[in-house]
């Protein structure tokens, strides 16, 4: 990977981090995640504990629906659960409430009631000789750089799409595997069960497989293009040039034809007064020049009719054979032939390159598209597991 993109990594990476875990912040704090828990989670875990007969976990699970409540509810949700609270030993969790809470009660008798609740549970705190060290400030926290971590990787993986397809092998293999360990560092500081941590754990891998198989669908695909360059340089007055050129070819691209050159040719008159030829010189043991019926041809373009939108003249070409994608990239350098001065002048400023993806590339491709259509699967059948046994 060229150093300038290194560098362009090493600058974006914090801005982007920390400008998400300001806005993840300020989500938690506008209580999202509270209304998400009591609205989706809330019924279905504390109806699961009833019916199992765990009568302790039902109540954490009411405990902390009150909590949020504390935190995030309307008047009269604060008042019930501050009603409810009032009655249970004091904890962290409850004390880190009340102190988010205090500061937003504009109500005085309800101000008052939270201050007293607050000073008594911090009296209580201080007479305990242990207390828990995953309060709720540590668990809002932790799942505040959870989140920023995995959408600061999601937004560096869409705005540097580009990048990835270009990578060599152990460049793609090295940055996989460290966004991999990235993704997941996270879920140790975010959950302390085990069972929990793996399920997590499991999640995240089947996600990144499936994503593989996107990466496989759309990875090494897509036209480059030259700047548009005017060929007064090379003595052609009022005509401008712009070449597109499939940037990778693979093996699906052996004895096919359906990839294309195209120099489009920009000017305001349809017939050139001044004609010229552009040669696109090829590599003639590893690509050839073909007609749309992949015959063989000269790579030769006659520039002899323009217009303001760009009058297309194409080009296809052909992977002779397999051998040929193993040698890596082509660099391109036209030729403009000028009959007028009678030179053959080669156009550094319409250069391009064209990537060759070898049998390696191709196995991962392969590797990739197999293990995310089948990851894909398994977390739809879990997600669906997961759903029916929640009802």
């Amino acid at each position: 990977m060229p150093i300038e993109r290194v560098l362009i990594l090493i600058v974006l990476i914090p801005v982007v981090y920390l400008a998400l875990y300001q806005i993840v912040q300020w989500i938690i704090r506008r209580g999202l995640l509270d209304w998400i828990y009591r609205q989706f989670f809330f019924p279905r875990r504390t109806l699961h504990a009833h019916l199992r007969g765990d009568a302790q976990l039902a109540d954490q699970q009411i405990y902390r629906s009150y909590l949020s409540l504390l935190v995030s509810g309307n008047d009269g949700q604060r008042d019930l659960a501050l009603q409810y609270l009032a009655q249970l030993p004091a904890t962290p969790n409850l004390a880190h409430a009340l102190i988010i809470n205090l500061p937003r009660e504009r109500r005085p008798e309800s101000r008052a009631r939270l201050s007293r609740l607050l000073r008594f549970t911090l009296n209580e705190l201080e007479r305990q000789t242990t207390a828990s060290d995953w309060s709720a400030p540590n668990r809002r926290a932790a799942w505040a750089r959870a989140f920023s971590t995995w959408l600061t990787e999601l937004v560096l993986i869409l705005v540097h799409w580009s990048w990835l397809a270009q990578m060599s092998i152990g460049e793609f293999l090295i940055a996989a595997l460290l966004g991999l360990i990235v993704a997941l560092l996270p879920m140790f500081a975010l959950l302390r069960n085990g069972r929990a941590v793996l399920r997590l754990a499991v999640a995240i891998i089947l996600v990144s497989i499936a994503g593989m198989w996107w990466f496989s669908e759309t990875a090494h695909t897509g036209q480059g293009s030259t700047p548009v360059r005017p060929l007064s340089t090379y003595g052609i007055d009022g005509v401008s040039v712009q070449i597109t050129y499939p940037q990778w070819l693979t093996g699906e691209d052996i004895n096919d034809c359906t990839d294309k050159i195209v120099v489009y040719v920009y000017g305001n008159r349809a017939t050139l007064t001044q004609t010229a030829d552009i040669v696109i010189p090829l590599d003639r043991a590893r690509l050839a020049s073909t007609d749309t019926s992949c015959q063989a041809q000269d790579s030769v373009i006659p520039i002899s009719h323009a217009s303001p939108a760009g009058e297309p003249f194409r080009l296809h070409v052909q992977v002779l054979n397999r051998e040929a994608l193993a040698k890596g990239p082509m660099s391109v350098v036209p030729v403009v032939l000028n009959p007028t001065i009678g030179q053959a002048l080669p156009a550094a400023d319409l250069a391009f390159t064209i990537q060759f993806e070898d049998a390696t590339w191709q196995t991962i491709r392969d590797v990739a598209k197999l293990a995310g259509s089948t990851s894909a699967t398994a977390l739809i059948v879990l997600a669906v597991t997961w759903y029916r046994k929640q009802k």
